[in-house]
């Protein structure tokens, strides 16, 4: 019997606790006036400080150590020329034309370098020519540096 009386306080406990709880959710805000915000605000925008300006004066003596600094001199130039890279000739280039369809990912272009037959992709490289890009009208090609377009020839 005890049993069933302490279930029963512990069950009106529960209820008057929950009640409580749902009695200050709904009356919480029943004392607070409530505020309108259809009025609209002006911006207003904030004052910026400008800034003091100020200049550093040359340092011509260590503060700790008491040394004077010294400051490298500025070398002069030379007036020789400054690329002293002998420019070589172009060697004999024809463009043959393209042996892969030029709708593929990666077209075979057949090149005639100094009458030998060569048969580069794009970026590979003969010699020291360079195939740069090229289509069935033309081809770019490197040549130390310096591009060059040759047409196809007939």
């Amino acid at each position: 019997m005890k049993l069933a009386v302490s279930n029963k306080i512990l069950w009106l406990a529960a209820l008057l606790f929950w009640a409580i709880l749902v009695f200050q959710f709904f009356n919480s805000n029943s004392n607070e006036p409530v505020y309108r915000t259809d009025e609209k605000t002006a911006y207003t925008r904030p004052e910026f400080k400008v800034k003091e300006k100020f200049e550093l004066l040359p340092v011509e003596k260590d503060p700790f150590l008491g040394t004077l600094y010294t400051r490298a001199k500025a070398k002069k130039k030379s007036s020789g020329p400054i690329n002293s890279k002998e420019t070589l000739p172009w060697p004999n280039v024809q463009y043959v034309g393209v042996v892969a369809d030029t709708k593929a990912k990666r077209p075979v272009f057949v090149v005639n370098i100094n009458g030998k037959q060569q048969l580069l992709k794009k970026g590979e490289t003969s010699g020291e020519l360079t195939l740069v890009n090229g289509n069935s009208e033309e081809v770019r090609l490197k040549f130390n540096g310096a591009i060059k377009a040759f047409s196809k020839i007939e």
